[in-house]
């Protein structure tokens, strides 16, 4: 158990969810750090009782409900067990909890297999579980991820009126995020295209120019979100880049890029004395 899980600790949450789901969280990290198969004797809106699973063990959880301070308060709690251990808890470790404990680890690690992410979760929480289970809790854990993802692709207007707010001069529309003035200040006239796939659940293709600066290192200067990298996304991109940096037709400009068809005829239209290798 945490070791903040303690008498007098309250767990913050509405009366109306679901009540049982605080139940769950006191008790879980007891059950899988110790490997001990707990039961909830009592467990409704306002009282909860875990008690182990052998009935002779002395393991006790009670706590209720304070409607002044709206969170559910553990009573009293006897953590000490005189039963032995069960590292199987079939009935009770899900895919689900699984992948809420491991989210962070799966974020950061996202090409990590079913196996490797078993031994972890047996090493650590000393449980027996399968790769079935493991495999579905990835999969929730991504899902986890993804959504967050979607959520914040839904307020990037509200992302792009904080930019011309709080950073005046900059060029937001939409999916473009441009840094001129530090590159026009103090970076050589050399700026590289590129693009890339994004493969997670908000498809698409990332447009990003970038230059060098004074130190030799990478100055990102804008980048955009298309659906596909095409001429007319190209010509859309250079033609805002073109505004922000006051490029002209490229007199004395650079150009690095993988020489994809349709930026190579966006640039002989748009900086036709660019030097484009």
């Amino acid at each position: 158990m945490d070791d903040e899980d303690e008498v007098g600790q309250e767990h913050n949450q509405e009366h109306n969810q679901e009540h049982n789901q605080v139940a769950d969280d006191i008790a879980f990290d007891e059950e899988f750090a110790g490997g001990y198969q707990l039961c909830f004797k009592k467990n409704d809106t306002k009282r909860v009782l875990v008690l182990c699973c052998d009935g002779a063990c002395s393991f006790r959880l009670w706590a209720s409900w304070m409607g002044d301070e709206q969170s559910f308060q553990i009573k009293s709690l006897k953590t000490d067990h005189n039963c032995a251990r069960n590292l199987k808890m079939v009935s009770t470790v899900t895919y689900v909890w699984i992948g809420s404990h491991f989210t962070k680890k799966i974020m950061h690690r996202q090409k990590l297999s079913h196996i490797p992410l078993r031994l972890e979760v047996m090493t650590k929480c000393r449980i027996d579980v399968s790769v079935r289970q493991c495999r579905r809790a990835k999969k929730y854990a991504l899902s986890i991820i993804e959504g967050d993802i979607k959520e914040h692709y839904a307020i990037l207007w509200s992302y792009g009126e904080e930019i011309r707010g709080l950073n005046p001069g900059s060029t937001m529309k939409m999916d473009t995020n441009p840094m001129p003035y530090g590159w026009m200040d103090g970076c050589r006239r050399v700026i590289g295209l590129d693009g890339c796939f994004l493969k997670g659940i908000c498809k698409g293709e990332l447009l990003d120019v970038v230059g060098r600066d004074v130190n030799n290192h990478i100055f990102p200067i804008a980048w955009c979100v298309v659906n596909v990298e095409n001429k007319e996304n190209w010509k859309w991109f250079l033609d805002l880049l073109i505004d922000d940096l006051d490029l002209v037709r490229g007199n004395g400009l650079t150009l690095m890029s993988d020489q994809h068809k349709g930026l190579i005829e966006v640039v002989k239209d748009l900086l036709p004395y660019a030097e484009h290798r």
